[in-house]
């Protein structure tokens, strides 16, 4: 019995989404990465901007720094951009326009980028 208790209790904590954990001002932030659509390098400071559906939030910290607290759905797309490919809606690869889920649009995918994004969305 024990043995099956701890089991799902394993499987359970596995399907705990995700977060991004950090401290901005004497304040503790937890921001669900599903939650996350992009995040921008804020130009001339060191500290990111990070953007959900209906908030932002300011990060300390370079952009190479926010990256390696996500996980691999987060690519980065340009130079000052890192994009949560779970939120893309649709990518017009033409106009080079990320659609989020959330009806935001984005112009961020640098020339050196737009071949990775296409095959991480593809699955390739």
């Amino acid at each position: 019995q024990l043995k099956r208790d701890i089991q799902i209790c394993l499987k359970n904590y596995d399907q705990r989404p995700n977060s991004l954990k950090y401290i901005y001002k004497n304040i503790l932030y937890n921001i669900e990465f599903n939650k996350i659509l992009y995040i921008e390098k804020e130009q001339d400071n060191k500290r990111c901007i990070i953007y959900t559906k209906n908030k932002k939030y300011f990060i300390p910290g370079t952009l190479s720094k926010v990256k390696s607290l996500l996980d691999n759905r987060f690519i980065k797309s340009s130079r000052s951009f890192i994009i949560n490919t779970e939120q893309i809606s649709f990518y017009d690869i033409k106009s080079n326009i990320v659609t989020f889920k959330s009806k935001t649009k984005l112009d961020c995918i640098s020339r050196d980028n737009k071949k990775i994004i296409i095959n991480h969305l593809r699955k390739v």
